[in-house]
């Protein structure tokens, strides 16, 4: 939560990657949506290409796909009843591959953001398979109607996981938000 010591803390919570802004401070990521609607502290919100809905998220993918992960995933989580080892997919794939994030632009995303260190990095994309049985259920846009502090939210026309319009109808709720559309799939890290 942010103080009024003219630092910024991170806040972590629901989704909205988003900034506490004070005098004189600098900005640091990472805040939930929860947490943000919560805080009246805030000065102000910036997010940039938030995950908004998880029916949305989860169903703008190929009926196959989805399916290959729900079955990958319904092995991890009775592995995890029985108490097995998590069953890893990777998190970032090439389109059509059994992972988290197979859109286009995700695998390039990786790599631009890894930079140097993908080869080095590259053994810690994965999460555990039964993540996929919770993202439909995830979907921080139904609380965005209480933030009350400013908020700024990116968002971009072309993004598969994030569709544009669901993400424009969720900033919309907000009561102090303006929005910028960028013509990317997502967000930049330049």
């Amino acid at each position: 939560m942010c103080r009024t010591t003219g630092r910024v803390r991170p806040v972590r919570r629901r989704s909205l990657r988003a900034f506490c802004v004070k005098p004189l401070s600098t900005t640091q990521p990472n805040s939930r949506t929860n947490g943000i609607a919560k805080d009246h502290e805030l000065a102000a919100v910036v997010a940039q290409v938030p995950h908004i809905s998880g029916p949305a998220s989860a169903f703008a993918r190929s009926p196959r796909l989805v399916a290959r992960l729900v079955l990958a995933a319904l092995r991890d989580q009775l592995g995890a009843i029985v108490g097995r080892a998590p069953y890893r997919l990777p998190a970032v794939g090439e389109p059509g591959s059994l992972a988290m994030m197979t859109s286009p632009d995700a695998l390039p995303m990786a790599e631009r953001l890894a930079g140097e260190r993908y080869e080095e990095l590259l053994s810690e994309n994965n999460v555990a398979a039964r993540i996929a049985l919770r993202v439909p259920f995830y979907s921080p846009g139904r609380v965005v109607g209480r933030i009350t502090a400013p908020a700024l939210v990116q968002l971009a026309k072309h993004d598969i996981v994030t569709p544009y319009e669901v993400a424009l109808k969720a900033v919309r709720r907000i009561p102090k938000a303006r929005s910028a559309a960028m013509t990317a799939a997502t967000s930049s890290p330049t």
